[in-house]
């Protein structure tokens, strides 16, 4: 599977950084302009209210007032927001704080006109000195065209107190107008202009100066943290380019290992391989999980001879578990028998792992009661198939195994209840990746016999309640085996389905009695008598 080195993904962040700090930008001047805009408007109105209309109109005065609110957020909030802020929510609470503010002033709406006017004119009036004031400082302190004084901290925190220093001051007139005529609501201007003297003055330049610089040391320290969470990122990704080099290295070895002559060698290989897909965090692991699956696939010999396949399938099967949308392997794994004539010892090997999540295709193997009890219980429908295969399902003093959801092609079946078999060719499988469905062969064609007599045959087989009835009946009429069905049986009221007692009941026994079943059966100590009614 493709992947991305580290480089290129620190590339493309800072690509993506950059176009978002740009998107940023152009979005608070957007703002910014907005604001101006409302600005304008205000001042419009408040010409022919002031001056040229004979009487105070109202609504026409809230139009005022509203655009030189809207003004006010909209000239400062650029000034306040960061890339971190969440502008949504600070709109929405300054909003809340204006109009918080307004019903304080104006209740109990006593000489509303003259409020309204006091409070539209000053912020017109601040907003003004706010936006001549901003501009002036950046153009004289602040020349954007020097690239190296832009970079520099002091260029950046005394910018961020300047800001912070004109919103002080464009609220703290605001909400000095707003608390004077709170607290003085029938005095005339004059009151408000008298209250000002040389001593107010200058405690007010103080702490405007303490807060100016309270502000740029405020940017500086933020500053400083940005740069070490910037060094504590670097070196992060110097650690990661480290470990991904490493385990590039370690892959390179294990595909190594994974060619050699030796079993022990292969056992290494493919235990470096599972170590690195099975890691959660770390680098390369589609291409761990894709060395294991191509060792699996292209190898020559699928018998269960090759134990280091056996255990590549068992190291796969743990990862598709653990990790069912990023590893998958297309296809089923062929297990095929050894080429001798003798019966396959080698399949004990199997009963050591329980294969869950990938396909797989047994050829030629025989299976003994723990293995069809623990392993043949697929997930999905035809998620194993089986082909000229021999089921031993005997066990004293144990039920019979059920044999169902499965794919069997010219099998025997011994001491087991069948339940569903059936051997479709094909079989729709899906990519849990990318979630596409695809028709899978289950077999290949080459393994397959050439006069297609693909047929299971049954010895003391239970059919009570078995759904694919017809077809194995099928096999009685098509194969060329004399004899299909041998000792087979089924319970009173569990017939299988389609059965036809006048037609199939040379097939299969009837058992009514426990003395009926001990006579079918040559050995009745291997196998025991379990009607429905004793089953639970």
């Amino acid at each position: 599977m493709p992947s991305n080195t580290n480089t290129d993904k620190q590339i493309d962040n800072l690509e993506q950084a950059s176009e978002a700090d740009e998107k940023f930008i152009a979005f608070k001047k957007r703002m910014f302009r907005l604001g101006v805009f409302f600005l304008i408007v205000a001042i419009a109105l408040s010409l022919p209210n002031y001056f040229f209309l004979e009487t105070s109109n109202n609504i026409l005065g809230v139009g005022i007032f509203s655009c030189v609110g809207l003004a006010d957020i909209f000239i400062l909030l650029p000034a306040i927001i960061t890339k971190e802020t969440n502008w949504l929510v600070l709109l929405g609470s300054t909003i809340l704080c204006i109009v918080f503010l307004c019903l304080s002033v104006f209740y109990p709406f006593q000489d509303f006109q003259y409020r309204l006017k006091v409070i539209s004119l000053v912020a017109i009036v601040a907003t003004l000195l706010f936006v001549a004031l901003n501009g002036w400082i950046n153009a004289a302190f602040f020349p954007l065209k020097n690239a190296d004084i832009r970079q520099s901290v002091d260029f950046a925190s005394n910018r961020f107190a300047v800001d912070v220093l004109n919103v002080t001051l464009i609220l703290g007139t605001l909400f000095g107008t707003i608390a004077f005529l709170y607290f003085y609501p029938g005095q005339d201007n004059s009151t408000f202009f008298g209250g000002i003297d040389i001593k107010n003055v200058a405690l007010a330049t103080a702490g405007l100066v303490t807060f100016f610089w309270a502000a740029k040391a405020t940017k500086n320290k933020s500053i400083e943290l940005e740069e070490k969470k910037q060094d504590g990122k670097r070196h992060d990704n110097e650690i990661a380019m480290v470990k991904r080099r490493d385990t590039a290295q370690l892959i390179a070895e294990a595909s190594k290992l994974l060619s050699s002559e030796s079993d022990a060698q292969k056992y290494a290989g493919l235990s470096f391989l599972n170590a690195v897909a099975s890691d959660p965090e770390g680098p390369l692991r589609e291409e761990a999980f894709n060395l294991i699956a191509d060792f699996i696939t292209g190898a020559t010999d699928i018998t269960t001879a090759n134990k280091a396949r056996l255990r590549a399938i068992l190291y796969a099967d743990q990862l598709v578990e653990n990790n069912p949308h990023h590893f998958y392997i297309d296809g089923y794994i062929i297990i095929s028998r050894t080429d001798c004539d003798e019966p396959d010892d080698d399949v004990n090997y199997l009963n050591e792992f329980e294969i869950k999540n990938l396909y797989v295709s047994y050829i030629g193997l025989a299976f003994g009661y723990g293995f069809i009890q623990r392993v043949v219980k697929p997930k999905s429908e035809y998620q194993f198939g089986f082909l000229n295969c021999i089921f031993y399902g005997a066990n004293p003093g144990h039920p019979l195994p059920t044999i169902e959801k499965i794919a069997t092609f010219d099998c025997h079946f011994r001491n087991c209840k069948i339940r569903y078999t059936y051997a479709p060719l094909y079989t729709l499988v899906e990519n849990p990746i990318t979630g596409k469905i695809k028709g899978k062969r289950i077999v290949p064609k080459k393994h397959l016999p050439d006069n297609n007599d693909s047929y299971n045959t049954f010895y003391e087989c239970d059919f009570s309640d078995c759904l694919t009835w017809i077809y194995e009946r099928l096999g009685v009429l098509k194969s060329e085996r004399k004899v299909v069905f041998d000792k087979c049986y089924y319970y009173p009221k569990c017939e299988p389905k389609g059965f036809k007692e006048d037609d199939d009941e040379k097939l299969l026994t009837k058992i009514t009695s426990e003395k009926q079943f001990n006579e079918l059966m040559n050995d009745p100590m291997r196998m025991h008598y379990s009607p429905p009614d004793d089953k639970k």
